[in-house]
């Protein structure tokens, strides 16, 4: 048997969903947005890792996941395919264009010539005049 079912999901990102999950077993799990690599997601089509827990599974497509329940035969396809934002890709950097960042500093620039009031780095001008 191979021992590549072992291996561990590799996750970038993970964001806090604002929905509930019920698992089969009654408890609540809140739902997230997890970004993770070519290879887990390959893995998680085949149906060799859970995509609740990301607990790696022995044999693919199980009945149930063992650690947290989730029935993956029945619906992983399915949740993977219809889920809002699953297999989407996902943007991992800086989300701040080169552009609005030399804006900003511009405005700031201006702000302080006109007014003599030096700024932190942090602050971000109101849409509008001042």
């Amino acid at each position: 048997m191979s021992e590549r079912w072992k291996k561990q999901a590799r996750a970038y990102d993970c964001i806090e969903g604002d929905t509930l999950t019920q698992m089969p077993d009654g408890s609540l799990m809140v739902s997230a947005e997890i970004s993770v690599d070519d290879e887990t997601l390959g893995r998680m089509l085949q149906g060799y890792i859970c995509i609740m827990c990301l607990e790696p599974q022995e044999v693919p497509f199980p009945d149930k996941c063992p650690l947290c329940g989730y029935r993956i035969s029945a619906r992983q396809l399915h949740d993977l395919s219809t889920r809002r934002g699953a297999l989407k890709e996902v943007w991992v950097g800086t989300r701040i264009k080169k552009e609005d960042e030399i804006a900003r500093m511009g405005e700031i620039y201006d702000f302080e010539k006109r007014t003599g009031i030096v700024l932190p780095d942090s602050v971000r001008f109101p849409q509008g005049p001042l």
